[in-house]
């Protein structure tokens, strides 16, 4: 937006925004509806709105200027879809083990999730040798194939089942 669009700064933060107040707001609606219907099939649905939006990106943005039409529709969507998944995957996470391995797998889980954060940043810096005008488009498209890579394999991943399932365990007295 900035680089290629020749936004200011305030435009990019208040385009950007549009994403996390998607997500908080989502975040609240699912979370509500995962204690009805449960949370597993909300996360496996909510990666693959992710997987849709960089998709979404990867193929709509470009040097012309559309905001409305190219940019928002793909934040808003990842919004939605991280809203649906990201804060109910530690509870699912949770549900697969056993009560006495909860610190152990929530400790786990919170370093992953820091850790892919930081490797995804150091990817966009290691990617990104050109950054300002209509050149650094191909720099933006790898970074965007590397995360629609990345979201296409957490969307799979949701699908791989990671313990004894909680619908399936017998409680013996």
């Amino acid at each position: 937006m900035k680089n290629v669009w020749n936004f200011s700064t305030l435009q990019v933060g208040l385009g950007i925004t549009l994403g996390p107040v998607v997500a908080g707001c989502s975040t609240l609606v699912f979370s509500r509806l995962a204690d009805r219907i449960g949370s597993i099939g909300l996360c496996r649905f909510g990666t693959m709105l992710q997987m849709v939006a960089v998709s979404w990106h990867l193929t709509q943005l470009g040097s012309e200027v559309n905001f409305w039409f190219d940019f928002a529709p793909g934040i808003m969507m990842y919004g939605l879809g991280w809203g649906m998944s990201i804060p109910l995957l530690n509870g699912v996470a949770l549900e697969w083990v056993e009560e006495k391995f909860f610190a152990e797998t929530n400790g786990l889980y919170g370093t992953l999730r820091y850790a892919s954060g930081a490797i995804g940043t150091a990817m966009v810096f290691a990617l990104l040798t050109t950054n300002a005008g209509v050149e650094a488009l191909p720099y933006y498209d790898r970074i965007l194939a590397v995360f629609l890579v990345a979201t296409t394999l957490s969307a799979m991943a949701m699908w791989i089942p990671i313990g004894k399932s909680p619908l399936h365990s017998s409680s013996a007295p």
